[in-house]
């Protein structure tokens, strides 16, 4: 029995260097986008806001960025009105009926913005310089009808480093499968689209139940309809924003990214199982071995962190995440972060 756990560790762990290598090989495919020449003036960028003070970190860097573009800010039924100073249209939403989402703010923007391309930013992001130039730059050149890019967290303490790691590792899986041709996951820190296939694809009613899902449901749909799709990585098109502060932050919003997870295709489906099961999996089955054989397990342990760290230096480049001593830490706090979600799942279902 003790041979059959050690065994397995190592064959977890191997699996998870070989995810983790098809992963960086992908999101190194993908191709840089040169900023636009084009005008902006039929660009409008959407912003939805509720009850976010952290919007004039937005609002001072936005008028640096747009040049001619549209700014359109929908404070969605804030308890204290927000008031940008540089937005070209302000749509205010007086109140939320029970079951409102985000969704139908951001439909109210659009049907009321002017542009035939539209960006998506959040009210508590800070985009790059060029930004905007990049996210349209291949709906301008014809070579996607729908484009996401790159967002990174910032934040200091544990809870925060624990939402970056995590962030790493979904911006690995989101970029690297992307690399590969395979689509899954946009969001809306970071999006653009053409405006009729926003309303090709239905305007998120499809979706428009779920809390979340209108980036990477909205893309889904541009794919069953078969709209070309380009994902964005570069230092000059990146968006930042803050990071959850707490691990019951965390968990919410992982909890609702879960959610939606449950429509993505099958295959897409398959190979996150696939990946968490052996990300998650050869850390259970090393610290399992830790309880009859220290050393080995901790040999294991140690393995495991290393190769994260390396792989987490070797994506930086790109993913701009700068590998760091506290992995042992965020490694062992993202598992209790998922179980904890694993646990608001059922909780979820029971209720219902």
């Amino acid at each position: 029995m003790t041979t059959l756990f050690i065994i397995t560790s190592f064959i977890l762990l191997a699996i998870l260097i070989v995810f983790l290598l098809f992963l960086l090989i992908g999101v190194y495919s993908i191709s840089d986008s040169e900023p636009t020449s084009n005008s902006l003036s039929d660009v409008s960028v959407i912003t939805a806001v509720r009850n976010d003070d952290r919007i004039h970190r937005l609002d001072n860097k936005i008028s640096h960025i747009k040049h001619d573009a549209e700014w359109v800010v929908v404070d969605d039924a804030s308890s204290k009105p927000v008031h940008p100073t540089n937005a070209d249209v302000l749509i205010r939403i007086h109140y939320r009926p029970e079951g409102r989402r985000k969704k139908q703010a951001l439909r109210s923007g659009i049907r009321l913005s002017k542009g035939q391309t539209l960006a998506f930013i959040d009210a508590d992001c800070v985009p790059s310089n060029q930004w905007l130039s990049r996210i349209v730059s291949p709906i301008f050149k014809g070579e996607a009808d729908f484009v996401y890019g790159h967002s990174v967290m910032k934040g200091k303490g544990i809870g925060s480093r624990t939402a970056m790691f995590d962030h790493w590792l979904n911006s690995l899986l989101t970029f690297g499968m992307a690399g590969h041709g395979y689509h899954y996951n946009a969001s809306g820190r970071s999006m653009a689209i053409k405006r009729e296939v926003f309303f090709k694809t239905g305007e998120f009613k499809g979706h428009e139940d779920l809390p979340s899902g209108d980036d990477d449901l909205l893309l889904h749909e541009a794919l069953q309809r078969g709209y070309k799709i380009k994902a964005i990585v570069s230092k000059t098109a990146v968006v930042f924003t803050e990071a959850p502060k707490t691990i019951l932050s965390l968990v919410n919003q992982r909890a609702r990214h879960v959610q939606t997870s449950f429509l993505y295709p099958w295959r897409i489906k398959l190979f996150l199982s696939t990946f968490w099961l052996a990300y998650f999996g050869s850390l259970i089955m090393s610290l399992t071995t830790l309880s009859f054989d220290i050393m080995t397990g901790f040999s294991l342990l140690v393995s495991r962190w290393l190769f994260l760290f390396l792989f987490m230096a070797l994506s930086s480049p790109r993913l701009l995440y700068k590998a760091n001593p506290f992995i042992p830490a965020t490694d062992l706090l993202l598992f209790f972060v998922y179980i904890m979600v694993v646990f608001k799942q059922i909780q979820g279902c029971l209720n219902k």
